[in-house]
């Protein structure tokens, strides 16, 4: 039986799946935790949708990214020396992206992140992916990456998904958005 705890991370150190001992503050595992937050954000999500009977779709979609977003965080595990996230992830988001942005009002403008509760969280996770986004950057240069990897830009892109799942949610459930003027 798999157990929850090691007892090996008690000393400040956790292991990659290179079976390397790294600090548990190290920029690396920060962007693992940051992955990992993503996931729980979208799963938290989903329980929020899931009784709806017009969102079955989007908790199918949702689940599917959650399993990208493993994908992803094993290839940061491997220190981005393995690739599992390819062209057709990232596909998939940008055809998501449009079809959403097809449905929902045209955007003339900034909008105030409002609206239903599922509409505000999908705006939650995307400044979470955000700052996830931010962090891979940093192991990037770390890594002395000269090109961004598929992942990079599926996390990218992911953020631009959850701003159009938010509007297109309040375009499902009827709600206006509010333009924001400056």
């Amino acid at each position: 039986m798999w157990k929850v705890y090691t007892k090996t991370g008690d000393s400040g150190l956790t292991s990659t799946a290179k079976n390397t001992r790294i600090p548990k503050d190290s920029i690396l595992i920060e962007l693992q935790g940051g992955i990992d937050e993503i996931n729980a954000s979208i799963g938290y999500l989903r329980s929020l949708i899931y009784p709806k009977n017009n969102f079955h779709s989007i908790d199918k979609e949702l689940k599917e990214i959650q399993h990208t977003i493993f994908l992803l965080g094993s290839e940061v595990s491997f220190n981005l020396e393995k690739t599992f996230v390819n062209s057709e992830h990232i596909s998939f988001l940008e055809n998501r992206i449009d079809f959403m942005t097809n449905i929902s009002p045209e955007l003339n403008s900034f909008i105030y992140c409002s609206g239903t509760t599922e509409s505000t969280y999908s705006h939650v996770i995307r400044t979470i992916i955000r700052r996830v986004e931010r962090c891979f950057v940093t192991v990037l240069r770390e890594l002395n990456q000269n090109t961004y990897p598929h992942s990079y830009m599926y996390v990218n892109r992911l953020s631009d998904y959850f701003f159009a799942l938010g509007r297109y949610i309040n375009s499902i459930d009827g709600f206006l958005e509010e333009p924001l003027t400056i």
